[in-house]
């Protein structure tokens, strides 16, 4: 399970952790598909559950908003991506190739 991992890792390494895992694997599913909210939902609540630590049997406070993380580094968020706005890109660049 994750809870062992996140134990074992500062907050720094799991969001480096998390922006490795959400740029490569669902990447090769998102481009040509185009995945349902409810799955895009699905992956970033793993990804805040993670970097903050939450298990299933202990509940954390999630210190900064999702919308805040997710801001570039420049405007001061941590740069990790929102899953449904990279399957929305990808899709675009898709129909963008073949037009």
């Amino acid at each position: 399970t994750a809870d062992w991992k996140s134990k074992l890792l500062s907050k720094p390494g799991r969001e480096t952790l998390i922006t490795a895992v959400n740029a490569v694997i669902p990447s090769y599913v998102m481009q040509c598909n185009a995945l349902p909210k409810s799955i895009c939902d699905t992956l970033d609540k793993l990804s805040r559950d993670f970097l903050w630590g939450t298990t299933s049997e202990t509940r954390k406070i999630h210190a900064i908003g999702w919308d805040t993380v997710t801001k570039p580094k420049f405007l001061g968020g941590l740069g990790t991506r929102q899953t449904n706005l990279v399957n929305r890109v990808s899709i675009a660049k898709l129909n963008w190739r073949y037009q």
